[in-house]
């Protein structure tokens, strides 16, 4: 849907909703270039038109899921977006809204990340955020999880065992690429995939020899199968430094844990 159209239907179908932009939050607000009175900043992370009253959190929040970015400035990120037309433009993700009641209600529940325009997966992450990142708190990327799940039920018992980890969970050691809050009902698919991708890596690989490859190394979170759960391949190792794929191959070592056979 053309972008003008979509604002369009989302400002007819919320009504009392006057302006997109009212659905950023003051921290958003400045990602963008745009400024916001001084009442809105005290309350940072939450969406405008929920500070006036004019949407509920919950339908902030459809709202937002509508829209599903917004243009912001490039470099807040540490990244040179520059474009043919010189500006430094990039777009970023609208984080969901806490929708639980309590102090936080109504607030985003992580900073805003940077998206890649070509796939609209996250870049970069958020260690490379510029130091005048406004409003900028500890990433936390498992905030959104529901009480009582840790972040590890987003790993499969395979990346698990990449990081030292083991289990003698049937369950687990039968199931060896899906992830644990899935097997244990806690997460459907589609939460768990969007939490993988917001977390993209897991790092402390104790046995990096298992890629062929010497010295410390990072796991990148590879996505699930929308039907079966199950990782689409097996983990990839990720360069530490840039955070891109170490190689487009690897030599996976006769030890690598629960190896998917090559055709």
């Amino acid at each position: 849907m053309v972008e003008a159209q979509l604002k369009t239907r989302i400002l007819e179908e919320f009504s009392g909703l006057e302006r997109i932009s009212d659905l950023l939050t003051a921290q958003e607000h400045k990602l963008v270039a745009s400024t916001v009175e001084m009442k809105y900043e005290e309350m940072p992370y939450t969406p405008i038109a929920v500070v006036d009253g004019v949407l509920s959190a919950d339908d902030c929040q459809r709202a937002r899921e509508m829209l599903e970015s917004y243009a912001c400035v490039g470099f807040y990120w540490g990244k040179e977006l520059l474009t043919k037309d010189g500006s430094n433009r990039g777009l970023m993700s609208l984080p969901r809204l806490d929708l639980e009641e309590g102090e936080t209600h109504g607030e985003t529940l992580w900073d805003p990340r940077l998206l890649n325009k070509k796939d609209m997966n996250y870049c970069g992450t958020m260690e490379d955020l510029s130091r005048n990142f406004p409003f900028e708190r500890k990433y936390d990327p498992f905030k959104e999880i529901k009480k009582g799940i840790d972040a590890s039920k987003l790993l499969t018992y395979q990346e698990r065992v990449l990081i030292g980890s083991s289990s003698q969970n049937q369950l687990y050691l039968d199931n060896p690429h899906t992830p644990r809050g899935f097997l244990d009902g806690l997460l459907s698919i589609e939460e768990c995939n969007e939490l993988r991708k917001r977390m993209f890596f897991v790092d402390g690989l104790t046995a990096p020899g298992y890629f062929g490859k010497d010295g410390e190394g990072i796991v990148k979170l590879v996505q699930l199968d929308a039907k079966t759960g199950m990782t689409v391949c097996d983990p990839i190792l990720l360069n530490k430094d840039e955070l891109e794929d170490a190689d487009s191959e690897f030599d996976y070592n006769n030890d690598f844990p629960y190896q998917r056979e090559v055709a």
